[in-house]
């Protein structure tokens, strides 16, 4: 190989892990937005409101029944087969 050859498989790579980090960097700042966007649960609900929501799993812990559930409207809304009149606000 000659030394221009190697010389520019090493500006290739340089310029390839530059972009990478500049990549990485935009995606950073994406995340960080969407994460300072997403409202706390605090400000969605309060206590004693009523929300629809689907059970994924139960277990028993040291005697004591475990509820697991989910809010996600896919998931929530999944059985749901048709829509009649009054059902949606």
């Amino acid at each position: 190989m000659s030394v221009t050859f190697v010389l520019f498989l090493f500006a290739m790579k340089l310029m390839l892990s530059m972009f990478h980090i500049q990549i990485l960097f935009l995606v950073s700042l994406l995340l960080s937005d969407c994460v300072q966007t997403v409202p706390s649960l605090d400000q969605l609900f309060y206590a004693g409101k009523l929300v629809r929501c689907k059970i994924t799993d139960i277990t028993t812990k040291r005697s004591k029944k475990v509820v697991s559930l989910t809010l996600n409207p896919k998931d929530v809304n999944r059985d749901v087969k048709t829509v009649k009149s009054g059902m949606v606000r």
